[in-house]
């Protein structure tokens, strides 16, 4: 049986088992904030399991008790520079 999950496609998403195999984690970002997510594959809801209020999560892993849980977070910069050679 195949299912679509309504879990946001990122280049850098990372989605992993939790909850002994009935759930799945992800990273979502709202107003350039990103926190943790967990989709019930049972119940088809999704729940907000870290409540971080800056940064975004460029990664994330779990201990293998999933009681744990590391994140590189921080924040994405971009500068353009124009280089000028007339004279």
């Amino acid at each position: 049986m195949t299912r679509l999950i309504p879990i946001p496609i990122r280049d850098w998403q990372r989605v992993q088992w939790i909850d002994g195999g009935h759930a799945l984690s992800y990273i979502d970002s709202a107003n350039g904030v990103s926190n943790i997510w967990s989709y019930d594959l049972g119940t088809g809801r999704s729940r907000q399991l870290t409540d971080f209020k800056t940064d975004q999560i460029f990664a994330y892993a779990w201990s293998p008790d999933q009681k744990q849980l590391a994140c590189m977070r921080g924040t994405e910069v971009s500068d353009a520079t124009i280089i000028d050679d007339q004279k």
